[in-house]
C-alpha cells in the first residue's frame, strides 16, 4: 500500500508539470507565430513536362509575363512564399491557356493555385503537358496574412439565451 501512495505522489505531482511545459511549449511557437504569413515573390519557378517527348523544362516566370510552354501560354500572377521561419512552401495563382489553332481564341484550361509543397491539390489536368511550381524566387518585401473568419456562434446553438436583462 506504501507503494502505491509513493506512485499516486509521484503521478500527482509530475503529470501537472508535463502539462505546464507542454502548454509552455505551445505558446508563441514559430508555427503559430508565422501560421498564417506569407511573402510576395517577384517570380515563380516552374517545372512543365511535356508527356509525349519526356522533355521537362525548369522556367523562371516573373509576375503578369506570359510564356510558351508547347501549345500552352503560361501566366504567373501571384506568387508567394513561406518565411525562412517556418517549414518551406510556396504557392503561385497561374493562368494557363491553350492554343490549338489560330483562328481559334484561347480559352484559360486552368486557373488557380497551385502549391510546391502538393501539387496534387490543384493541378493543370492536361492529356499531353504536366505543370507544376517548384519555389517562389525573389522579394517584394511585401508579406500577405491570410485572414480566416471567425466563425460566428449562434446564440441557439451555444445555448445562450439572448435577453435584454444583463
Amino acid at each position: 500500500m506504501t507503494a502505491f501512495r509513493g506512485l499516486m505522489a509521484l503521478a500527482i505531482g509530475v503529470v501537472p508539470a508535463l502539462v505546464g511545459v507542454q502548454a509552455a511549449w505551445g505558446q508563441g511557437s514559430d508555427d503559430e507565430l508565422f501560421a498564417d504569413r506569407w511573402l510576395v515573390a517577384e517570380t515563380a519557378r516552374l517545372e512543365a513536362l511535356d508527356k509525349v517527348t519526356g522533355r521537362v523544362s525548369v522556367i523562371d516566370l516573373p509576375l503578369d509575363s506570359p510564356t510558351q510552354f508547347g501549345t500552352l501560354d503560361i501566366i504567373v500572377r501571384a506568387c508567394h512564399r513561406r518565411p525562412p521561419e517556418v517549414p518551406p512552401d510556396s504557392a503561385s495563382y497561374l493562368v494557363v491557356t491553350e492554343r490549338r489553332d489560330s483562328a481559334e481564341t484561347a480559352a484559360p484550361i486552368f486557373q488557380g493555385w497551385i502549391f510546391a509543397s502538393s501539387p496534387g491539390l490543384s493541378a493543370l489536368e492536361h492529356p499531353v503537358y504536366d505543370v507544376i511550381v517548384l519555389e517562389c524566387l525573389g522579394e517584394t518585401g511585401a508579406s500577405v496574412t491570410s485572414v480566416i473568419p471567425e466563425p460566428a456562434i449562434d446564440s441557439q446553438d451555444s445555448g445562450e439565451e439572448l435577453d435584454g436583462s444583463e
